[in-house]
């Protein structure tokens, strides 16, 4: 519980969190705070405010093509977005979204009828 108070005392005003403090929300970081805080299994209401708000950002900057847009980590593309950079973001934002989802939801989810095209 100490590491998830750590993290909640990092997260930044906008819900996200960011790879080094005082720097801007990732979609990827925010994702894996949002994976730890679900295989945890928190459901206390301090932790609860932190994963709404993270939720809130995630569902703010995503683009229209469902996608995020993530800046590289890495040394040679830093601070710049590319197709492996938004993959790896945008797959960790989703996997901390469904991580996070009220357990009434995934339930109510896997009832639903698989959906394909038409």
């Amino acid at each position: 519980a100490a590491a998830l108070h750590q993290l909640t005392d990092r997260q930044n005003s906008d819900g996200g969190w960011s790879w080094i403090d005082g720097t801007p929300s990732h979609p990827l970081a925010t994702g894996l705070v949002l994976y730890a805080f679900g295989e945890a299994g928190v459901d206390s209401a301090g932790f609860r405010s932190a994963i709404h708000h993270a939720r809130e950002f995630l569902v703010r900057t995503q683009l229209p093509n469902g996608s995020w847009e993530t800046l590289s980590t890495k040394a040679a593309n830093q601070g710049r977005s590319n197709d492996v950079s938004d993959f790896y973001g945008s797959a960790w934002a989703v996997i901390g979204l469904l991580r996070t989802l009220p357990e009434d939801r995934l339930t109510q989810a896997e009832r639903l009828p698989p959906q394909g095209p038409k």
